[in-house]
């Protein structure tokens, strides 16, 4: 196995990269969405409307979180502490953002995506790497 990158490598890592820059924009703009809608149109509850946006993504960190703990844990399948892992630090950010709400602006909510997605990432190479090493079972005939 060679531990050289190619061309092609680092186009993979230039996409992922940019990918990943989009991923965190979008989230962070989808969740000013609702937030920026009410105050165009008057709506007197303006602020609770952005707050209720940002909420629901906090607690979607947290049931994603707590599904990729119980998924892990019930499966033990082959790299499954990476998820575990990946599932615990996805369920701490949520309730960070949660109980952190108004002191955590777009730059926390960024940075928390980005983590989240970092891990998420870095949880599938690995899990990748440990199948990869598992031996190749021969096929019963059919």
């Amino acid at each position: 196995m060679s531990t050289n990158f190619d061309v092609l490598d680092i186009f993979a890592f230039i996409v992922f990269g940019v990918l990943l820059a989009v991923a965190v924009i979008l989230v962070v703009t989808v969740g000013q969405l609702p937030g920026q809608i009410a105050q165009k149109r008057g709506h007197p509850q303006a602020a609770a409307i952005t707050a209720t946006g940002w909420l629901v993504l906090a607690a979607a960190f947290m049931v994603g979180g707590l599904f990729r703990i119980v998924s892990a844990a019930a499966d033990r399948f082959h790299g499954w502490g990476w998820v575990l892992l990946n599932g615990v630090i996805t369920l701490v950010l949520g309730v960070m953002i949660w109980r952190e709400w108004p002191e955590s602006a777009l730059r926390v909510i960024g940075l928390f995506v980005g983590i989240d997605m970092l891990f998420a990432g870095w949880s599938w190479i690995m899990m990748a790497l440990a199948v990869r090493s598992v031996p190749a079972q021969p096929s019963s005939p059919v």
